[in-house]
């Protein structure tokens, strides 16, 4: 058997080949109320197995782990469901993914399943399959949070229609989402995104992840506030088996120096946030929307009042395009000054049955 060690050489085993593609909704109310994102960046993928390189090439950190060994792959096992994902997970990457960043901060770390947090109130909120956490003079702290999904929950063209062509400026994007008053997330994707907003409030982390068995989402909410995900965030999607492994891990660490240290101790997120016009001119709402019932999606948003724009009016018959859904068909403003508006909250007159996604 190989070494824990050369597990982050290696693949991933046994993929699931062309699983079904299950629809999901949100199950919980605090969920199916969560705003979601608007849109998403794309973070490299060596932005994470550059932190996991720096855990792996600790010699203290490799002595250990070249004495412990990866568990084989056993034959009895059928990946059909999320339980089959999350147990065979436990052993082929969670356990050396633990194993490796246990070893880098002995002591410090403890990781949680079946989780679930108590609110301000006191009550007991949805739980999350697994998360890791550090204390502080004794209080817990959140730093990661991981959920299980079925093979083929995670659809990622559904996540790149999220993302804006790479050279559009940031400005131009997020007034874009502003006043088509939307998210691109759709589908798995926007209830994925609305899951992660929601645990990211009950737990206090911004790093929250998502694996399918065949795909792990990686996913920082720069502007996540209480149940608003914000206009964007930054998501890496792993399909590469033999990546799967070193992406937890790195993001793990950085989670964890986050944490710790604070976000603005670590390098940047991707490419540098491009505006068309100065800083000083981009004067950008905080993301609040309302939202209403739609018949044809789940969650649609209303229209920001009249007096506050400074732009003509949304014109709701206009469709985005099939190829690129950031097109714009009016000239964008740069400097927008608009009041805060409260997130509303309404119950869904229907909300399904409870599955496990």
């Amino acid at each position: 058997m190989p070494s824990v060690a050369d597990s982050f050489n290696l693949r991933l085993p046994a993929e699931v080949i062309d699983p079904p593609s299950p629809h999901i909704h949100a199950s919980a109310l605090s969920t199916e109320i969560t705003v979601p994102p608007a849109f998403a960046y794309i973070v490299p993928l060596a932005t994470w197995t550059a932190f996991a390189d720096d855990v792996l090439e600790d010699p203290d950190v490799d002595a250990k782990l070249r004495r412990d060994r990866i568990a084989s792959w056993e034959d009895t096992r059928v990946l059909l469901g999320k339980a089959d994902v999350a147990d065979a997970a436990s052993g082929h990457l969670i356990s050396p993914v633990d194993l490796a960043i246990s070893a880098r901060h002995t002591g410090k770390i403890s990781a949680l399943n079946q989780h679930a947090a108590y609110d301000k109130a006191d009550r007991k909120t949805p739980r999350v399959d697994r998360c890791w956490v550090w204390y502080r003079q004794g209080v817990a702290q959140y730093f990661a949070v991981l959920d299980y999904k079925k093979p083929g929950t995670i659809r990622i063209d559904e996540f790149m229609a999220a993302v804006p062509p790479p050279a559009q400026p940031h400005d131009v994007t997020v007034a874009h989402a502003w006043r088509t008053n939307a998210s691109f997330f759709e589908g798995n994707s926007a209830v994925l995104l609305q899951q992660a907003v929601n645990h990211a409030r009950q737990y206090g982390t911004r790093y929250v992840a998502f694996f399918d068995w065949n795909c792990l989402v990686l996913l920082y909410l720069a502007q996540q506030e209480g149940m608003n995900g914000g206009y964007w965030c930054y998501v890496t999607l792993i399909i590469g088996r033999e990546n799967i492994r070193p992406a937890l891990l790195g993001f793990l660490e950085r989670a964890f120096q986050s944490s710790v240290y604070g976000e603005d101790s670590l390098p940047p997120f991707g490419r540098a946030l491009e505006l068309s016009e100065p800083a000083s001119t981009l004067n950008l709402p905080r993301r609040s929307v309302s939202r209403r019932r739609s018949v044809s999606r789940a969650v649609e948003f209303s229209e920001p009042p009249s007096t506050a724009l400074s732009v003509p009016r949304r014109n709701v018959s206009r469709r985005r395009s099939v190829s690129n859904p950031f097109e714009l068909s009016e000239p964008t403003p740069i400097a927008l000054n608009l009041p805060m508006r409260s997130v509303s909250r309404r119950r869904s007159i229907s909300r399904g049955r409870r599955e496990d996604y």
